[in-house]
């Protein structure tokens, strides 16, 4: 990340292979405000591997994560944003953003029921300001 940008981002593939259900936990190493997160999902090419539901948990750490939200898909393909929380903001337009120390997204459930997971993505967005 640079140090003029908002967003922190992850190359790295996540493929499942434990038991369920499948998470990926961020841990930061002081608060940050997080308005959106971007995952590539790639149901063409990964089938029963795509996520159909994920759940957003968050908190000051693993041991009081509460959950903010829960996002389904419709086959995705490509990189799919969405609001981290529901709550609007002030002006009522928009959401207003999540602060926490730790983010985790669960995978709640996947296409046909299937065991493990592909996500060939991961950007986490803070707000503009």
């Amino acid at each position: 990340m640079d140090s003029g940008s908002n967003a922190y981002e992850t190359t790295i593939q996540r493929h499942s292979g434990r038991n369920q259900p499948h998470s990926i936990t961020l841990e930061f190493p002081k608060q940050v405000a997080v308005q959106k997160i971007i995952i590539y999902l790639d149901h063409k090419k990964d089938d029963s591997y795509t996520p159909e539901i994920i759940g957003i948990r968050a908190g000051t750490s693993l041991r009081d994560l509460q959950d903010v939200r829960q996002v389904n898909f419709e086959k995705p393909i490509g990189w799919v944003p969405f609001d981290v929380t529901n709550d609007l903001n002030e002006d009522g337009i928009g959401t207003k953003p999540l602060y926490a120390y730790v983010v985790q997204l669960v995978i709640v459930a996947n296409y046909m029921n299937g065991k493990d997971t592909h996500i060939r993505g991961l950007k986490v967005v803070g707000p503009l300001e």
